[in-house]
C-alpha cells in the first residue's frame, strides 16, 4: 500500500526516478510473497524507466532484482549477464553494498557454468567487501555458496573442515526477523546434509544429519511464522506455495518422520532436494 501510494504521487508530479523507485518496492514486496509474475512486470516497468533517463544506481537494483527471478538453472548465462551488468553499475557508482549483495548471488551462476575460481573469488570479495564497510546481511548467503564449491566433487578434508567453519559462520549470520530468513535456513540445512555425505566418521556424520534435522524444524517453524504475518489467505498461499524453496521445504518436513529426522536416514531425501 505504501509503495502504491509513493507511485501514484511521483507519477501525479512528474518524479520519474520516484516512480522506479516505487516500482521497485511494489516488485520487491511481490516477490517476497512469491508473485514473481507480478513483481517481474514492475521491474520491466522500473528499467524501461531507468535505461531511458539514464539512471544507472536504479538499472542496477533492477538488474539484480530480475537476476534473481531467473530459474537458476534453466537460465544461468542470462542470470549471469544481469548480474554481471548490475556489479558493473555498483563499481561505477560506487554502491559497495550493492556491490556486496551482487557478489553474493553472482558465485551460483558462475559455479554453475563450471567457473569454480571465479565463482570462489568473487564469493571471498564479497566477505572481504562486508566486512570492510560492516554490512554483514549477505553474509549468510555468501558463506553458503563458498560451501558449495567447496564440497563440489571429491573435496580434500581441508575442503571439508573449511565448509563445517563458513557453515557454523553461516548459521550465526542469518537474520532473525525476515522474509528471507525460511529460505536461508533450507539452504543452510541442504549445506548441512551435503557437508554429513562428505563426512566419512560416522559419528561426525550423525552429528551433521540432526544439524541439518534442526534446521529443516527452524525453517519449517520461520515459514509459518512469517506467513503469520501476511494480511490476507491468498498472500499467505502464495508465500507459502508460491516460492519454491518454501514448497521444498514443506515437501521435505512431510517426506521425514519421527526418528528419521535424528538419523542419516534425513540425508537421501534432502540429497534428493539439493539435486533439483
Amino acid at each position: 500500500e505504501i509503495a502504491g501510494r509513493s507511485l501514484a504521487i511521483s507519477r501525479s508530479v512528474g518524479d520519474r526516478v520516484g516512480e522506479g523507485r516505487a516500482l521497485i518496492c511494489e516488485g520487491n514486496s511481490l516477490y517476497e510473497t512469491g508473485r514473481y509474475a507480478e513483481a517481474e512486470v514492475r521491474y520491466r516497468k522500473a528499467l524501461e524507466i531507468a535505461c531511458e533517463h539514464g539512471f544507472l544506481d536504479l538499472e542496477g537494483v533492477v538488474m539484480t532484482n530480475l537476476a534473481i527471478l531467473k530459474p537458476v538453472r534453466s537460465a544461468t548465462g542470462e542470470g549471469l549477464a544481469m548480474l554481471e551488468r548490475a556489479l558493473e553499475i555498483s563499481r561505477e557508482t560506487g554502491d559497495e553494498e550493492g556491490e556486496t549483495e551482487i557478489l553474493s548471488l553472482i558465485g551460483t551462476p558462475l559455479f554453475l557454468l563450471g567457473r569454480k575460481g571465479e565463482a570462489m573469488a568473487c564469493l571471498n570479495r564479497g566477505l572481504e567487501l562486508s566486512h570492510r564497510i560492516g554490512v554483514d546481511r549477505y553474509n549468510a548467503e555468501t558463506r553458503i555458496g563458498i560451501v558449495r564449491i567447496l564440497l563440489d566433487g571429491k573435496p580434500s578434508p581441508e575442503s571439508v573442515r573449511s565448509a563445517r567453519e563458513q557453515l557454523l559462520a553461516a548459521s550465526k549470520e542469518i537474520p532473525r526477523q525476515d522474509r528471507a530468513r525460511p529460505r536461508m535456513l533450507w539452504s543452510l540445512c541442504l549445506e548441512y546434509a551435503a557437508l554429513a555425505s562428505k563426512t566419512p566418521d560416522l559419528g561426525e556424520r550423525m552429528r551433521f544429519a540432526a544439524l541439518a534435522a534442526d534446521t529443516l524444524t527452524r525453517g519449517k517453524r520461520s515459514l509459518l511464522k512469517e506467513a503469520k504475518k501476511l494480511n490476507s489467505d491468498d498472500s499467505r498461499t502464495s508465500f507459502q506455495e508460491g516460492i519454491p524453496e518454501h514448497a521444498a521445504m514443506l515437501s521435505a518436513c512431510k517426506s521425514i518422520r519421527g526418528s528419521q529426522s535424528r538419523t542419516g536416514d534425513i540425508l537421501p531425501v534432502l540429497e534428493e532436494f539439493r539435486s533439483r
